[in-house]
């Protein structure tokens, strides 16, 4: 299930990122518009827009780095062996 919502939802954070850039463009090109460049309010919604979008794209990561060594059983011996040796050693002091 994880992997059919994921490309749904890349695709619509695809859409919603040409949408704002569409926005962006038909703001100085498209004469019907012109009166929205000065409304401090439109600019407004549109930052918060780009700053939402931005959050989800950074949120859609693929990979999550910290899972990086727990994958490998070789590093997962020597986590072991190191956690065994510093148990060993808070023992002692």
């Amino acid at each position: 299930m994880r992997r059919v919502r994921l490309p749904r939802f890349r695709a619509v954070l695809a859409a919603l990122t040409l949408l704002a850039v569409l926005y962006l463009i038909g703001l100085y090109t498209v004469p019907a518009m012109e009166p929205l460049r000065y409304e401090f309010y439109f600019w407004l919604l549109y930052i918060i827009f780009v700053l939402i979008l931005v959050c989800l794209w950074t949120l859609s990561g693929k990979k999550q780095r910290y899972l990086k060594h727990s994958q490998d059983e070789i590093d997962n011996e020597e986590l072991d062996i190191t956690k065994e040796v510093l148990r060993e050693k808070n023992k002692w002091y």
